[in-house]
């Protein structure tokens, strides 16, 4: 796990909620202070799309695609004053989650990985960027981490999103 202080921060906002940048990142969870704490659980409920996508006795949890959200919670942040706080917990897709383990070479069994979690936190007028893995065993080798957050520090690179280590 490593945390990232990000330093401009109206730059990484616009690519956060005003770009698509980040549109294809599972929401996991967001929690929102303004005048009152909005709090959203990411769950896909497909039911919503399409009545018969559920049977009964399924239980296959996906989250929602960022993409899905962003302008919701845009509307909750955008306004004449910023917000006391702001905290999302993002996941990489499975299908993402497989290609990172064999773009990065390490040997790790992509049904152990459970995920790769970014976590975007705002207060204090301090913008956070931390990463987190979470696996189904523990292991004393932190290759795994490491190459994380290597791919999320280029990843914001890429971006332009200029992001200092902690």
């Amino acid at each position: 796990m490593h945390a990232f202080k990000i330093s401009e921060i109206r730059a990484m906002m616009a690519h956060f909620l005003l770009g698509n940048t980040f549109d294809e990142w599972l929401l996991s969870e967001a929690q929102i202070t303004t005048f009152c704490t909005y709090t959203i659980d990411g769950t896909f409920q497909k039911t919503y799309d399409d009545p018969a996508a559920e049977e009964p006795g399924q239980e296959a949890k996906s989250m929602v695609p960022w993409g899905r959200v962003r302008e919701f919670c845009y509307s909750l942040i955008r306004g004449k004053r910023t917000p006391i706080s702001f905290r999302f917990v993002f996941l990489l897709s499975p299908e993402k989650s497989r290609e990172f383990l064999a773009e990065s070479g390490l040997p790790d069994d992509p049904d152990d990985l459970t995920g790769l979690y970014l976590n975007v936190s705002f207060r204090d007028k301090r913008l956070l960027i931390t990463t987190g893995t979470a696996r189904k065993k523990f292991y004393m080798d932190k290759s795994l981490d490491n190459a994380w957050d290597s791919y999320v520090q280029a990843f914001l690179k890429s971006f332009g999103i200029a992001a200092e280590p902690l």
